[in-house]
């Protein structure tokens, strides 16, 4: 079941305030994974930058206190988490997930060895956007959920890509 955003009148105006509560209200909901500590702590800073820039404009329906809220919560490191979601894929579950996942094999032996084991798609020579793709359909994703990814389409054409279309792309 999707989350409305119930502090807005359906047929109210757009304005800074309005602006600025949807602002909240997403950082409030968004959740991210990187695996990356450098590229984690970019990710929050782009976020904090951009709920800064649609300004703090409290209304009846919110208060200065969730707008601040929001903001520590993506300063602390709740909404954007250092985490390999491939192998530590936690309980969380989304209604949408939206992403770019690596095209690379892992290069780590012992890593691309787990990742293997864990994901049918994960299948000879393959790219991370495999398992990142079942992943996506078969452990984060909440019934009548939606996906959208940004990946090469080398998994069409190539052998590894075999096991993602047959068995994972087949269900979906």
């Amino acid at each position: 079941e999707w989350r409305a955003v119930d502090t807005l009148e359906d047929d109210a105006p757009a304005t800074d305030a309005t602006a600025s509560v949807l602002a909240a209200w997403a950082c409030d909901v968004v959740t991210g994974y990187e695996i990356n500590p450098h590229c984690a702590a970019v990710a929050r800073a782009r976020l904090a930058a951009w709920l800064l820039s649609m300004g703090l404009a409290p209304t009846e329906h919110h208060s200065a206190r969730e707008w601040h809220a929001a903001l520590t919560r993506i300063l602390e490191g709740d909404a954007v988490q250092v985490r390999d979601s491939l192998l530590d894929p936690g309980e969380d579950r989304f209604e949408m997930i939206v992403g770019n996942p690596p095209y690379i094999t892992p290069k780590d032996a012992t890593q691309r060895t787990a990742i293997r084991a864990a994901y049918a798609s994960a299948h000879g020579r393959y790219g991370l956007h495999g398992p990142f793709i079942e992943a996506a359909l078969e452990r984060w994703m909440m019934p009548g959920g939606f996906m959208c990814y940004i990946v090469a389409n080398n998994f069409m054409k190539r052998e590894w890509g075999k096991p993602l279309v047959e068995k994972i792309l087949a269900k979906a």
